[in-house]
């Protein structure tokens, strides 16, 4: 792929500030990294577990500037890692050589620790795999994973992928190539909703020195027959999830993978990401910097201490440090000693053109932030380019050119770490920014959970230019974020793997309200959140709607509250009822009446409607609020699940009454509709053969059956009600009809099934369990020689079929005897087939 055009970079005057201010204007003018003031890699000692040997130890320095003025300040710390600053002091990490650089240059030492003191050493809660060194630090090096490992680690899988095993290093995390074998494998087993591309090559493998395809996996339901996603065939809007263009910030491509799980997963289980699927794209760039990667994990392979919290506390010799890409035309990486601090490659996020050199942006080759020799200059940020430009389409912000209000899109980035939600822009937060109300209701919206600080980099973190966050926006028009997760007390760089539950707990919603936005993110999230939704039919059979609407759900932050969008109390809801198979049907978008509690900017609500729409069919109920400045919210999702039948001929308390029931709610059997609202169910009537195997078939989930250029039955052809299902019967093996004179075989569909007959189909579906024989058989009626005699015994041993006592107090089976519709629904009931249970 081609990138856009590199445009001219506009240099904003820098403004004079006070002088308290000297710190913070030199932070955001020099090549430095800065982490969070308060979290980000610590300033203040802690308990550190384990260590390694003084003179490779990363440091954290405490500094005041003493005499320098601005611009020798701004000297001095050039290419050092930043940590934190303020009005007063900086903290810097580096190695023991740093603090004699920076003494040279007329800093004042505060204080020193060494990087694994300032981490929170508390063991977290064990999850599977990543706590070496549990029993106080130990300088025994971490022990590369493989895919052995992975049968000891608990991490999440798609669903029909359950039995993979995946390569991991450093106690669970994914190597390069299992991240892109588990993208290969969604793809197989998912067809309808997963699409792998390979959008470009990283800098080595264009160089043909190894390296790695760039990948993005594309998540829609219709992946498969939507038309080419490059001609936007899907017409959906798209959101955008990049993770780990730094490579030591390992915790980002494991909260990619469980986006992407979570989100196939969910499709056709839970509303909401059911929802998501059908009305958007989801786009996920894992590995952004494969190359990079790779040297990291080669360094958890060669050993890397750790401390009680299982956390990594690499030293500074270490490759286990790398960020950039591996560009090493220029220099960097000449003293391996202190590769903390000198490194080969480019910074891809300072490699874009936005703002391209400006902040905290070094020209430096072995600096941690070195911008590259030009905008785009890596193949992994160019082709990125080219990528979010095909999907997001181009729209160029300027001064006096907001995005419309109708724009689509959203692109969002993980880093670590400081547990920051950022929006533009970033190389001087003085620029002006013409959507900024908007970005900022969504930002805080994304951080409400997790209470992430929020704001521009330069208002919280750091200003830096060159980031795809700049660039996105201004040069697309989409709303763009770069969240940073994680902090010292909770692993730093190198957080243990069983700390990765918890990171999901705290970024998984703001992710998917990200995402849901996607749609109409200039306008839905200045609205009203909706949450606790519950709909259901009532005793009357009208549908219920309740809930809470409140517009205020940004973040709390402390830090952030100067920037946190106004409230405005919630004035209306509206609820929608609309067909969950997408089929236009009676009832299609009607509208509920919902009453609103006058609660301010939160409030209750509730209404009910007769419907008029089918109520034997699951239907999506879509709830969304306004508030008093005229937004509406995003829409959230609840299936309303079927109407309980009325059962004309079943009375309470009757003859297996219960089974009846259990399997009418659970939609195996739909019996006959009266008409009247009521539906019959025929108890006593004769099954036949086909309605047998619509319910096994249902019972297993109702799988997808690939129908065969011919029947396997003379008497069942397409037109069947239940063909698909016959032919699903035929290939289990479950049924084999009785050979005709062709040698082909009929099924008799409209025939009773008889009671022995059924026990052979259960015996079958059931996997053919092994059958121990009695020394005599369980039934007077059934002898040994019968031919289903073995499946007879299963079903009576499995307490499947109990049978009848005759007048002589001996057991009769009635092998023969056709088996009604009431006696059936007993044997499924009792049976252990298919994911749908009795409750």
């Amino acid at each position: 792929m081609t990138p856009p055009h590199p445009r001219a970079t506009r240099t904003p005057a820098v403004p004079i500030r006070p002088a308290s201010a000297l710190l913070t204007l030199a932070v955001a003018t020099a090549g430095l990294v800065l982490a969070s003031p308060s979290s980000a890699e610590p300033g203040a000692p802690g308990a550190g577990g384990a260590s390694v040997p003084a003179d490779d130890s990363p440091v954290l320095l405490r500094l005041a500037p003493g005499n320098l003025d601005r611009s020798e300040l701004a000297a001095a710390l050039a290419g050092v890692d930043v940590v934190t600053s303020t009005a007063s002091e900086v903290t810097v990490l580096g190695d023991p050589g740093t603090r004699a650089d920076l003494e040279a240059a007329g800093l004042v030492v505060l204080e020193q620790s060494t990087y694994a003191e300032t981490l929170d050493g508390a063991v977290p809660p064990t999850t599977g795999g990543g706590t070496d060194g549990a029993d106080g630090g130990s300088m025994a090096p971490e022990a590369d994973g493989d895919a052995a490992d992975a049968a000891d680690v608990s991490y999440p899988l798609a669903a029909r992928l359950a039995d993979r095993t995946y390569e991991t290093f450093f106690g669970g995390y994914r190597t390069v190539d299992a991240h892109a074998q588990y993208l290969t494998d969604l793809e197989d087993a998912y067809p309808e909703l997963v699409e792998v591309v390979d959008y470009g090559d990283s800098w080595l493998k264009e160089q043909g020195r190894g390296g790695n395809d760039l990948l993005a996996v594309r998540l829609t339901a219709g992946a498969d027959t939507d038309g080419d996603w490059e001609d936007a065939g899907s017409g959906k809007p798209r959101f955008v999830l990049g993770a780990q263009t730094h490579a030591r910030e390992l915790i980002t491509s494991e909260m990619a993978w469980r986006f992407v799980t979570d989100v196939v997963n969910g499709y056709g289980t839970d509303p909401d990401l059911t929802r998501l699927l059908e009305t958007t794209e989801l786009w996920v760039v894992p590995q952004t910097n494969p190359d990079g990667i790779e040297v990291v994990q080669e360094a958890f392979a060669a050993g890397v201490p750790t401390n009680a919290a299982g956390d990594a506390v690499p030293p500074a010799s270490s490759r286990a440090w790398h960020r950039k890409n591996l560009n090493d035309t220029e220099g960097g990486g000449a003293d391996p000693n202190r590769y903390n601090v000198d490194q080969p490659g480019v910074d891809l996020n300072r490699n874009y053109p936005t703002g391209w050199g400006l902040g905290v942006a070094s020209a430096i080759p072995s600096d941690l932030v070195y911008r590259g020799s030009a905008p785009f200059s890596e193949p992994e940020s160019a082709e990125q380019a080219a990528l979010l430009t095909t999907l997001l389409g181009s729209y160029e912000v300027g001064p006096d050119r907001p995005a419309p209000a109708d724009r689509t899109g959203v692109a969002l980035t993980l880093h670590a770490y400081s547990d920051y939600v950022m929006y533009p822009y970033g190389y001087d937060e003085t620029a002006p920014v013409p959507n900024l109300e908007e970005l900022r209701a969504l930002g805080f919206r994304q951080s409400f959970g997790n209470g992430f600080a929020t704001g521009k980099p330069g208002e919280i973190l750091y200003s830096n230019g060159g980031s795809d966050l700049d660039w996105a926006y201004e040069q697309l028009g989409v709303p763009a974020y770069t969240w940073e997760i994680g902090n010292d007390s909770t692993g730093g760089f190198f957080p243990a793997y069983s700390r990765a539950d918890a990171f999901w707990e705290a970024s998984g919603a703001g992710l998917l309200y990200a995402a849901t936005a996607a749609g109409d993110p200039y306008v839905s999230p200045r609205g009203p959140s909706v949450t606790g939704v519950e709909v259901e039919y009532g005793a009357d059979g009208a549908l219920s709607v309740s809930g809470t609407a409140s517009d205020d759900t940004y973040t709390t932050e402390p830090s952030s509250a100067g920037r946190r969008p106004a409230t405005s109390p919630v004035t209306e809801v509206e609820v929608r009822v609309r067909a969950a198979d997408g089929v236009s049907a009676p009832g299609v978008g009607a509208r509920v009446s919902v009453a609103v509690a006058p609660d301010g900017v939160t409030a209750s609500f509730a209404g009910s409607a007769a419907p008029d729409w089918d109520v034997r069919a699951r239907q999506w109920v879509e709830v969304r609020a306004r508030n008093e400045a005229g937004f509406w919210g995003p829409w959230e999702a609840r299936w309303l699940e079927p109407a309980p039948v009325v059962l004309s001929d079943v009375a309470a308390g009757q003859d297996f009454e219960r089974e009846i029931r259990w399997l009418v709610d659970s939609g195996i059997s739909t019996g006959w509709d009266n008409g009247d609202g009521t539906a019959a169910f025929r108890p006593l009537a004769p099954v036949a053969r086909d309605a047998v195997a619509a319910f096994l078939h249902r019972l297993a989930g109702s799988p997808a059956v690939a129908l065969p250029a011919s029947s396997p039955f003379t008497d069942v052809g397409p037109g069947n009600e239940f063909y698909a299902e016959i032919v699903w019967l035929s290939q289990q093996g479950i049924a084999t009809g009785w050979p005709t004179a062709d040698g082909r075989a009929e099924f008799r569909p409209l025939d009773p099934i008889a009671r022995d007959a059924i026990a052979a189909f259960l015996h079958r579906a059931s996997g053919r369990p092994e059958v121990t024989l009695p020394a005599s058989s369980p039934f007077a009626d059934v002898d040994p020689a019968n031919q289903f005699y073995a499946e007879i015994a299963w079903l009576q041993q499995s307490g499947i079929a109990t049978g009848w006592r005759g007048n002589d107090g001996t057991a009769l089976f009635q092998p023969l005897a056709p088996v009604a519709r009431d006696a059936f629904a007993a044997f499924l009931y009792r049976s252990d087939l298919g994911p749908v249970r009795p409750g």
